[in-house]
This record gives C-alpha cells, sequence and structure tokens, in this order.
C-alpha cells in the first residue's frame, strides 16, 4: 500500500511539474486549433476548428499560453496552422486589445491559411483573456511582406493591412 501511495504522489508531482497537459482541471485553458483535413470521422457540418482543452500551471501567464500554444496541439485530430518555426517575440496588452508580435515565418502564409491562424489565435486569445480585439503583427521576411490583422471578439471581422505589396503600397481591406 506504501508504495502505491508513493507511486501516486510521484505521478501527481510530475504531472504538476509539467506545466501544460491535457487534463482538464481548473486551470484548464482552450486553445484553438484547425481540424486535420485528414481526419475522415467529423461530419461535413463540424466546424472547420476544435479545441484542445490543456492543464497548465501558469493559467494566468499569458506569454507562457502563447509560447505554449504555438507549440502545436498534442492529438492527431487536430494541426497546427503556423509555420515551423513561428515564435512569439512580444506581447501587448492593453485595457480593450492585446497585440501579439510573432517572429517573421508567420509572414509566409496567405490567403485562407493567414485567416485561419489569425482566426485560431484570436479565438484562442478571446478565450484567456477579456480582450475585445487581439492584433497580430508579423515583420516582413525575405520578399514576403508585413502582416499586420486584428480581429474583434464580437463578430471576427477581419482587416487585412499588408505594408509592401507589390503594386498596391498598403491596404487594407475587409477579408
Amino acid at each position: 500500500m506504501k508504495r502505491i501511495c508513493a507511486i501516486a504522489f510521484l505521478i501527481s508531482i510530475l504531472l504538476a511539474l509539467a506545466g501544460c497537459g491535457s487534463n482538464k482541471t481548473s486551470n484548464s485553458v482552450t486553445f484553438y486549433y484547425p481540424r486535420n483535413p485528414k481526419d475522415s470521422a467529423r461530419s461535413f457540418s463540424e466546424t472547420f476548428y476544435g479545441t484542445e482543452k490543456r492543464n497548465c500551471n501558469n493559467a494566468q501567464d499569458l506569454q507562457h499560453l502563447l509560447t505554449t500554444y504555438l507549440q502545436g496541439p498534442l492529438g492527431d485530430d487536430l494541426i497546427s496552422p503556423f509555420p515551423e518555426d513561428t515564435l512569439l517575440t512580444d506581447l501587448e496588452i492593453l485595457e480593450t486589445q492585446i497585440t501579439v508580435c510573432l517572429t517573421g515565418e508567420f509572414s509566409r502564409l496567405s490567403g485562407i491559411n493567414l485567416t485561419t491562424a489569425c482566426a485560431c489565435l484570436s479565438l484562442t486569445v478571446f478565450s484567456l483573456t477579456d480582450a475585445e480585439t487581439v492584433r497580430i503583427i508579423s515583420p516582413a521576411i525575405d520578399k514576403m511582406p508585413a502582416v499586420e490583422m486584428t480581429m474583434s471578439r464580437t463578430n471576427l471581422i477581419l482587416t487585412d493591412t499588408v505594408t509592401g505589396s507589390p503594386g498596391t503600397g498598403n491596404r487594407k481591406d475587409p477579408v
């Protein structure tokens, strides 16, 4: 009996020290990722994104949570919408807006991939905070333009600001 108690105690300590795990507890957070398109078990009517609940000891540390989030989902039913080396470089928290600055690798995304990544990141930030808007910034890299997106909690309207687009200069078009 002592051996079982000791093993259970060690397991609970290891889980506590692990930071973020996949069990839902009072420190549970929700991360949003696109569903894996190869997952044939999902029906056509299901949303394009899914959620992943994680137990995080640092549930109040937004920088830690977003760094963990950018590492991607733990399961196979969801996929990361971010290029492999995308990292959080800065985080600015104002009363109603959170600005998330990412490395230039994020600027390699375009079109629906960029929209999906911004939507999932914004949904995750909204689930973790009371912010009304999320602003996502990534500097230009190689020949890809810088990215600046702002998404609103109330309607997730995306405003696309691409800096230095060939032939158009700056543009700000609703997507």
